[in-house]
């Protein structure tokens, strides 16, 4: 490499006016340098060299519009907007444009700007159905039918021909064999066309739906009928459950608590015998006594009774007590106390009403009144 001595020498590169500089610390020369850094520079149309710095900047800093208003097509300040603030056209003039695949046109409005692109064709591109057809001047889909056309079977033909959202609407015939859904309440269903045309009753695909059958029936999916779950009462602990298991219309029948043990009695009861005897009138109440002689043993048996209308005598026959293991039902105790308590009220109220007659005819003050146990002893 060819060494250095001096500052500066001419060089020769594209362009003339050129020099290089000689390194002192390693005696070589640089690379062929520009005076003028705009020498061999080109920008684009809109821009322009800097001679300080060699780059390419903006020719203009607005844009430029022709003596029409009309911009020039270029990005005049570097903006990356082309012709902003000049007109786009000259109003009314027209222009080829395309909108999408169809043909168009488009026009310049009185703000000199370029309205969007209008298809030649309005029904270019345009699917109207089965149903409709595209009207030529506006784009839009109409209806070729306004009614339903039901044809001779009066089925219909399965379109909408009159635009209403509805499909066969007053076409009730239908082509034997087919179906179409249907609602039932709000369920989903199912109608079949007869074979006389005519389409039959809206049948549940699910014969369950919207069927509640209670607590002690379910629904039999094949025909949506309740059935009863069980054939026989259930009774829990001898009580039942208060449900008609059974469904028969009765709750718990057959359920009558603890069942009994041991031997039911035989025999027949006592009945009382017939009053002997009077009570003179103006004497001191009468007494208890045990004048009758009950036959037979058991339950069945009276117990004499005596007060102010005279003895009483006991001399019914009685039934034959039941073996030792037998006890009579919890409901048939309830209803012998009941009995014997109502009876035992009657006689004190039937004897204290003698004693106050008898005593208003002896003039006597009354005994010393007795309690309603005393007296039940008596």
């Amino acid at each position: 490499m060819e060494e250095c001595n001096d500052e500066y020498d001419d060089c020769t590169d594209e362009c003339d006016d050129c020099y290089r500089e000689c390194d002192m610390c390693t005696g070589e020369w640089s690379e062929c340098l520009k005076f003028d850094l705009c020498c061999g520079v080109t920008c684009d149309q809109n821009k322009k060299c800097n001679p300080p710095t060699g780059s390419c900047i903006c020719a203009d800093t607005k844009e430029r519009c022709s003596s029409d208003a009309r911009g020039d097509g270029i990005d005049n300040d570097c903006d990356g907007q082309i012709d902003e603030g000049c007109a786009e056209c000259i109003p009314p003039n027209i222009k080829s444009c395309n909108w999408g695949v169809c043909p168009g046109t488009q026009s310049c409005n009185i703000s000199a700007k370029w309205s969007p692109c209008k298809k030649l064709d309005p029904c270019c591109l345009v699917y109207c159905g089965t149903n409709k057809y595209c009207r030529s001047t506006t784009g839009n889909c109409l209806c070729k039918d306004t009614r339903e056309r039901c044809g001779a079977n009066k089925a219909g033909d399965g379109i909408d021909n009159d635009c209403d959202g509805e499909m066969d609407e007053g076409c009730t015939g239908c082509t034997p064999s087919t179906v179409r859904p249907c609602t039932f309440g709000a369920c989903q269903g199912m109608q079949n066309c007869t074979s006389s045309g005519d389409w039959g009753a809206c049948e549940k695909l699910n014969p369950c739906c919207a069927v509640y059958c209670g607590t002690n029936k379910y629904c039999n999916p094949a025909n949506g009928d309740c059935t009863c779950r069980d054939t026989t009462e259930r009774c829990e602990s001898g009580t039942g459950d208060g449900v008609d298991n059974d469904c028969d219309g009765q709750i718990d029948e057959g359920c009558t608590g603890a069942a009994p043990t041991g031997t039911p009695p035989t025999g027949t009861p006592g009945t009382n015998g017939t009053p002997v005897g009077t009570q003179p009138p103006g004497t001191a109440p009468g007494t208890s006594s045990n004048n009758g002689t009950p036959t037979g043993t058991g339950p069945g048996s009276t117990i004499p009774r005596t007060g102010p209308s005279g003895l009483q005598q006991g001399n019914g026959s009685n039934g034959t007590q039941g073996g030792p293991g037998w006890r009579a039902p919890a409901t048939s105790r309830v209803d012998m106390n009941l009995l014997i308590i109502l009876v035992i009220i009657i006689v004190i109220g039937v004897v204290a009403v003698a004693i106050i007659s008898a005593v208003k005819r002896s003039g006597r003050p009354p005994a010393q009144p007795q309690s309603p146990i005393q007296i039940i002893r008596i």
